[in-house]
């Protein structure tokens, strides 16, 4: 008789082994199930965001603390990661700008930061905007012409 140990190594070889033969049966069986299984996928995100609900929920005072203590530390890691810039980068910008928004001059009302703007084709970054000068900036979609449009609109309509 085999030990646990040796049925688990026997198992493991033969699905090494036997990889291709694996991996095209599964691909056959999700094909022909194809519905059944995005049915499964939707209820189990469904179960997984109902079980994080449920924990934040009974946790608040911990999960609190935990998002206190990271706070910066998310923050750090998304201007690295989405905009390649680090933390003296943007203080850097920020003393640059005298603090305020490059468009409109104002400090940012809803946020203690203000935004990063970047160009969405190149990825460079241009500035540090308000909320609501990123805002307006993403609803023109980068677009000069369409910013000159509104501008022509916003003289014509004013005299």
């Amino acid at each position: 008789m085999k030990t646990k140990e040796e049925r688990a190594a026997y198992k493991q070889a033969w699905a090494k082994a036997h990889r291709e033969q694996i991996a095209a049966s599964s691909r056959k069986y999700y094909a022909a199930h194809k519905e059944h299984y995005a049915a499964y996928q939707r209820a189990r995100k469904k179960q997984v965001a109902l079980a994080g609900k449920k924990y934040r929920d009974t946790h608040k005072e911990k999960v609190a603390a935990y998002q206190a203590v990271h706070k910066e530390e998310k923050a750090a890691y998304k201007m690295t990661y989405k905009y390649g810039i680090a933390e003296n980068d943007y203080n850097k910008m920020l003393v640059a700008q005298g603090g305020v928004c490059g468009i409109c001059g104002k400090t940012n009302s809803s946020r203690k930061r203000l935004f990063i703007d970047h160009n969405h084709e190149t990825g460079e970054v241009r500035g540090l905007l308000c909320c609501r000068c990123n805002l307006v900036l993403g609803q023109l979609m980068d677009n000069v012409d369409l910013v000159l449009k509104v501008a022509l609109y916003l003289t014509r309509k004013k005299s």
